[in-house]
């Protein structure tokens, strides 16, 4: 048999590995999220260097465990609101803000609010 045979016999008995296009996939879908949650990383660990605390320390402080800080300081995981809410008030840092009009704001009173929902 030729090495050209040889060849192309193996390609033919060979597995098609199509994981990383669905990885590439995936990626391109999520690809806001996944960039918001590696600012956010960037942003905790200039926090935790900062204020000298390691990984651990942040997650006895978070109530969560050591291999999710680590997780979401690489910057894939998909943080909640409450996620969010608990790293800035731990580390004493802003990681998202909204913007409002204090004028629609002020107009709006807190009974129609009630109402609306």
């Amino acid at each position: 048999m030729k090495t050209k045979e040889k060849v192309q016999n193996l390609f033919s008995k060979a597995k098609k590995d199509e994981s990383w296009l669905n990885k590439a996939h995936w990626r391109k879908e999520n690809r806001y999220w996944l960039d918001r949650s590696f600012d956010i990383a960037v942003e905790v660990l200039i926090a935790i260097k900062a204020q000298k605390m390691t990984q651990v320390e942040l997650a006895e402080k978070l109530g969560v465990s050591s291999q999710y800080v680590n997780k979401l300081l690489k910057g894939q995981e998909n943080l909640t609101l409450d996620t969010i809410g608990k790293l800035e008030k731990v580390l004493g840092i802003s990681l998202i803000e909204v913007q409002t009009s204090s004028k629609e704001v002020e107009s709006v009173s807190h009974s129609e609010l009630e109402e609306k929902t």
